[in-house]
This record gives C-alpha cells, sequence and structure tokens, in this order.
C-alpha cells in the first residue's frame, strides 16, 4: 500500500513539475520586442520550404540534388 502511495506521489510530482516547466517556458516566450517573432517566422517559412522541397513528389519528379536545397550557394 505505501509503494502505491509513493509512486502515485512520484507520478503527482513529475506532473507538477512538468506543468511549471511550461508554465515559465510561457511566461519568457514574448521579450517585448518583435525580433524573436521575426527569427521564428523565418525558421517556420523555411521549414515549409524544406518539406516542400523535400516531399516524395519533388523527390521522385525532380533533378535529385537536395544539396541546392538545403545548402543554397
Amino acid at each position: 500500500m505505501g509503494s502505491i502511495i509513493a509512486l502515485l506521489g512520484g507520478l503527482a510530482a513529475v506532473a507538477a513539475a512538468a506543468t511549471l516547466h511550461l508554465i515559465r517556458r510561457d511566461r519568457h516566450r514574448y521579450s517585448g520586442d518583435l525580433t524573436g517573432l521575426l527569427i521564428e517566422q523565418q525558421h517556420t517559412a523555411r521549414a515549409v520550404q524544406l518539406r516542400r522541397s523535400c516531399s516524395s513528389a519533388a523527390v521522385h519528379h525532380g533533378t535529385g540534388l537536395v544539396t541546392d536545397v538545403v545548402h543554397p550557394y
């Protein structure tokens, strides 16, 4: 019986720690200026571009030169 209570207490502690971590991370997300937001939008746009260029259709019907997409010169 004691081990079950200890297990449930441990799970509750892990859940509380995860919740606190997520709350703190969300509070520190906005810094007041838009620099971080612009960087995040650029990274998202780049990820969308990579997903489109490396899709199954692009790979099988393209030139096969992925290095041009991943490392543009």
